[in-house]
């Protein structure tokens, strides 16, 4: 269930990236991650939060 979480934080840190740098390659600014608990608990808020306001 976590990968889930993990995949959605690397497109958030992604799109991120891309809003403060749009030139750079995503592949080397990030290259390859690990994430701590706490950057995973920040996507799975930030996803509730949208299923929150937007879904219900």
């Amino acid at each position: 269930m976590d990968s889930g979480f993990f995949v959605m934080r690397y497109m958030y840190d992604i799109v991120m990236l891309s809003q403060k740098q749009p030139d750079m390659n995503w592949k080397v600014g990030l290259g390859s991650r690990n994430y701590t608990r706490k950057e995973i608990n920040e996507v799975r808020e930030l996803w509730a939060k949208f299923f929150s306001l937007e879904c219900l």
